[in-house]
């Protein structure tokens, strides 16, 4: 008689987070967070490659990516994604997107180049209020000044 094969798992747990967990990939999409709200990070790194060989087998040249704080994936850097980034940093210097506080969030109904839509990682320039945020910080204003136009503000 054959011996039977067995696999032996630990025990699951329940889960109810972005389904991206289950891919297998070093690159963040929309599988990967949530499409119902913001999700904030800060810009640990950026990564050039001069090539990149896609599991559909595509090769891409020159990419730029994110590696944000605390995450494995990196999130390739689109056209869009880098004029937002430069008017964020103030300047077109990859260095200066480092330590960037963005939100990402998911648009659904994008035009990929191949001519198919879908959902899309984007971010987002402003920041939306997040709960707990300082409000910002008050004016000083000359006592002598009638006009009371404000001096400097509290860094």
């Amino acid at each position: 008689m054959a011996k039977q094969k067995t696999t032996t798992i630990a025990d699951g747990q329940e889960y109810s987070g972005p389904a991206g967990i289950s891919r297998e990939s070093v690159w963040l999409t929309n599988e990967d967070i949530p499409h119902d709200r913001d999700t904030v990070v800060i810009i640990d790194r950026v990564l050039f490659f001069k090539e990149v060989t896609y599991p559909n087998q595509q090769v891409g040249h020159n990419i730029l990516a994110l590696v944000f704080r605390g995450s494995s994936r990196m999130l390739r850097v689109n056209a869009t994604m880098k004029r937002t980034l430069n008017r964020l940093a103030g300047n077109n210097s990859c260095g200066a997107w480092k330590g960037l506080r963005i939100a990402l969030f998911v648009e659904q109904e994008v035009r990929y180049a191949n001519g198919t839509t879908g959902p899309a990682v984007r971010i987002r320039p402003d920041l939306p209020p997040q709960p707990g945020d300082a409000a910002p910080p008050a004016a000083h204003y000359d006592d002598d000044d009638e006009d009371r136009e404000p001096l400097e503000r509290d860094e």
